[in-house]
């Protein structure tokens, strides 16, 4: 990923079921002339369906829980900027 900064943020994914909001530590990527790091994964590729959240939702809990069908709604995420607390996206709050 030439060209592109390591960003560390934190993501709270929401269980939008139950309100259980989980948090792990995860690196997103800006590219080079871009202020903050894109979001396109997680709004409109594969971070977005809700049989990859369940995985995020799993590991950042430790547990291991079935496979959740493919869809969207069943998780919400925010991203913020690991030690600034900037929140660059947002979906649970709203």
């Amino acid at each position: 990923m030439s060209g592109n900064q390591k960003i560390d943020v934190i993501v709270d994914i929401r269980n939008n079921e139950t309100g259980e909001v989980r948090s792990y530590e995860s690196v997103e990527y800006k590219e080079l002339g871009d202020t903050l790091p894109s979001v396109f994964n997680w709004a409109q590729n594969n971070y977005l369906c809700d049989c990859n959240r369940r995985d995020f939702w799993r590991d950042a809990g430790g547990d291991l829980q079935a496979e959740s069908p493919c869809g969207e709604g069943g998780f919400s995420v925010r991203l913020t900027i690991k030690g600034s607390g900037f929140v660059y996206y947002d979906e649970i709050s709203g």
